[in-house]
């Protein structure tokens, strides 16, 4: 029950990250990029949660031939401490593994 009731809130965070950068339209194929990343990452859900949703949108914004900057999207997570180097950690770790199989 508790992991159902945080996918929702997941779900609504990415869809306001996606927002956030101006491309909301992009929310769909982020959410599906968080949600394999997710699961075959096993992240838990929280701050690293919330790390692998901004690096999704980066993947997405990537593959849409946007040219928003994962400094960008860090600014859109808001997280106390500077975790741009986290973000492409998260994001080079995501489209280096999980997104082979999609």
């Amino acid at each position: 029950l508790l992991r159902c009731v945080f996918q929702i809130a997941m779900r609504e965070y990415v869809s306001t990250l996606a927002s956030r950068v101006g491309h909301p339209a992009l929310f769909t194929r982020s959410l599906f990029v968080f949600e394999q990343a997710m699961e075959r990452g096993r992240y838990r859900y929280g701050r690293k949660a919330r790390l692998v949703a901004g690096a999704s949108l980066a993947i997405s914004l990537r593959e849409a031939h946007k040219g928003e900057t994962i400094k960008d999207i860090a600014v859109s997570v808001p997280l106390p401490l500077n975790h741009t180097p986290v973000l492409k950690f998260i994001y080079v770790s995501i489209s280096s593994t999980s997104l082979r199989l999609l």
